[in-house]
């Protein structure tokens, strides 16, 4: 993802229908541990959307892409609730990288 740029994450969920889904919580933080600088929750925030039956794109704005240090890694989860049940499938921390830009302050 490039910093200062709107940006949409696309995030493939291998193995999940998400037509059996009823919520995924996105959090996105500099290091793990830390307090999350951006949060989503699919279905309910207009800038997380179903791309396919299992993908979802989460919309960033230049402004949220600045929260995040330009050449350097920062970390996504995502926690995942099934429809008619508590089941919450374990899924990985990602390790993206939020690149630099040459355009300055947008």
């Amino acid at each position: 993802m490039k910093q200062l740029t709107k940006n949409l994450l696309k995030m493939n969920f291998q193995g999940i229908d998400l037509t059996t889904v009823s919520k995924i919580e996105f959090a996105f933080s500099q290091e793990i541990g830390e307090t999350p600088l951006k949060t989503a929750i699919y279905p309910d925030d207009s800038t997380v959307v179903k791309l396919t039956d299992t993908q979802i794109g989460v919309e960033w704005t230049q402004a949220e892409t600045a929260l995040f240090e330009a050449g350097k890694h920062f970390y996504a989860d995502t926690r995942i609730t099934m429809a008619d049940t508590e089941y919450q499938p374990s899924t990985p921390i990602l390790k993206l990288k939020m690149e630099e830009t040459l355009f300055g302050n947008g």
